[in-house]
């Protein structure tokens, strides 16, 4: 973790960006890539279809920034009110904020 987003391993295929817990649509060619999901783009959505559960929370800034372990990853999101630990919660990740880190291998 970066303090500003997670460092998550995907692999793409036909535009499709297939991670240990979801996938995102993407507009990047075939291959394996380390991409940045950015704190902003996941936010705390009853609908959303990443599903983890909170193991972190810190109070910052006038925001909790919470820590969501979603399958062998962790992502982190902001939340306006406070998030028990233990919580379960469903994201939803915004896929345009999603950034590739380095060129395929």
């Amino acid at each position: 973790m970066l303090g500003n987003g997670a460092v998550v391993n995907a692999s793409v295929v036909g535009g499709i960006a297939t991670f240990g817990w979801g996938t995102l649509a993407v507009d990047l060619p075939d291959g394996d890539y380390p991409m940045l999901i950015p704190t902003k783009a996941v936010t705390l959505d009853d609908a959303g279809t990443v599903a983890g559960e909170v193991f972190g929370t810190a109070y910052r800034r006038g925001a909790f920034d919470l820590h969501v372990s979603v399958g062998d990853d962790v992502l982190e999101a902001r939340s306006s009110v406070r998030v028990p630990i233990g919580s379960l919660v469903r994201l939803r990740i915004d896929p345009g904020a999603a950034v590739r880190l380095e060129s395929a291998r």
